[in-house]
């Protein structure tokens, strides 16, 4: 089953209404409250969140890369280092600013969506973590429900809600 743009757009509409569902109802204390034992809290979650709005575009941006390039290969990334020099970078930030990059991130991210040839989205191609698969289907699936939409789950009990 081929996966089209509009089903793409509509997780990732999906996703950002559920961020900005959650916050809305999250009083300023539970932003502190803990996701992960020895981890995250809930607005680290969501700084997180705030960086992975790009990573349908960045996917784009890779298998477009690889398919240019003559065997230049996918470039590698430290997933844990990067995860934590992001957060790091924006874990003073309000909420509301967070939720901001979040909406001008994901507009970038639908931006490119719209931009890629229907072939490039249904060629295989290689993550720079090392997650392989159809480009459509790991942007789809891996990324927005399986990582984004279990996340939000995550910082809605963390929050204390019941919004996902």
């Amino acid at each position: 089953m081929t996966i089209t743009k509009e089903e793409i757009i509509a997780a990732i509409d999906k996703a950002r209404g559920n961020a900005r569902q959650l916050a809305a109802g999250a009083p300023e204390s539970a932003w502190t409250n803990g996701v992960y034992e020895n981890g995250w809290n809930a607005k680290q979650l969501l700084c997180h969140l705030a960086l992975t709005a790009n990573v349908p575009g960045y996917l784009i941006g890779v298998a477009q890369a690889a398919k240019s390039s003559s065997g230049g290969g996918t470039p590698s990334l430290d997933v844990d280092a990067f995860n934590e020099r992001e957060v790091a970078r924006r874990r003073d930030n309000p909420v509301s600013d967070i939720l901001d990059e979040i909406d001008a991130t994901y507009e970038t991210s639908i931006a490119a969506v719209k931009a890629a040839p229907d072939d490039l989205l249904a060629a295989s191609m290689r993550t720079p973590w090392g997650t392989e698969g159809v480009l459509a289907e790991m942007i789809l699936h891996e990324d927005l429900r399986d990582h984004v939409m279990v996340h939000l789950s995550e910082m809605a009990s963390a929050l204390g809600s019941n919004a996902t």
